[in-house]
């Protein structure tokens, strides 16, 4: 659980900080987005298998998230609000 807290934080200050009041959605890479977590030690990977559960329609405890998997590599992190 301690992972999908920081990926949550994470996401909150994304929302909070990188976006303006008119920006709906944030865009960067996996590595981006994985430096943004805290505390807990995120991977790239940990981030791609909820993108990828995401994506496959099963339910995930992470919202506002989405992203690009090419090759089998998660290369892009969307963040909306």
């Amino acid at each position: 659980m301690e992972k999908i807290e920081a990926i949550k934080e994470a996401i909150g200050f994304i929302q909070q900080t990188w976006m303006d009041k008119a920006q709906q959605v944030w865009e960067g890479t996996a590595n981006e987005f994985v430096n943004a977590t805290l505390g807990s030690a995120v991977t790239v990977g940990d981030v791609q298998a909820i993108v990828e559960a995401f994506k496959s329609g099963e339910w995930t405890p992470i919202e506002n998230i989405d992203g690009d998997i090419e090759c089998g590599h998660l290369t892009t992190v969307r963040i909306w609000r």
